[in-house]
C-alpha cells in the first residue's frame, strides 16, 4: 500500500510527520470543503470473514498518511482497505498490495 522500499524509510517518514490527527475547526472545515467536490461512492462487498477490518482500516489510513495524502484520502483508502479485508479470510494473510487495492478501487 505504500511506495517505500523498507521500513527504515517508512519509520523516518513517520517521525518527520505529526503521529496524531487532530480535528479541529479550521481541518474539520477542509475535510469538508475537499469531499464537497462529490460524494464518496460506497464500498459494497460480500464479506467472508470481518476479523481484520478495523486493522485494515488502521493500515490504509496510515498508508496514505505517510505517502502523504490529505484527509479526504487517507479515509478514503482506510475505508477501502477494511472493506477489502472482508473479502478474505484472516487478518494480516487478508491485506491488500497495492496492485491488489488499486484494481479493488477500480472495480
Amino acid at each position: 500500500m505504500t511506495a517505500a522500499p523498507d521500513r527504515l524509510e517508512l519509520s523516518g517518514r513517520l517521525r518527520e510527520r505529526p503521529a496524531v490527527t487532530t480535528p479541529t475547526r479550521k481541518s474539520a472545515r477542509s475535510a469538508t470543503t475537499a469531499r464537497s467536490a462529490g460524494t464518496p461512492t460506497p464500498i459494497s462487498v460480500r464479506p467472508v470473514d470481518t476479523v481484520g477490518a478495523g486493522d485494515g482500516f488502521a493500515a490504509g489510513y496510515l498508508a496514505a498518511y505517510l505517502n502523504g495524502g490529505g484527509l479526504p484520502e487517507r479515509v478514503d483508502q482506510a475505508a477501502a482497505v477494511g472493506a477489502f479485508v472482508t473479502t478474505r479470510r484472516g487478518d494480516l494473510a487478508a491485506m491488500p498490495t497495492a496492485s491488489e487495492l488499486r484494481d479493488f478501487c477500480a472495480s
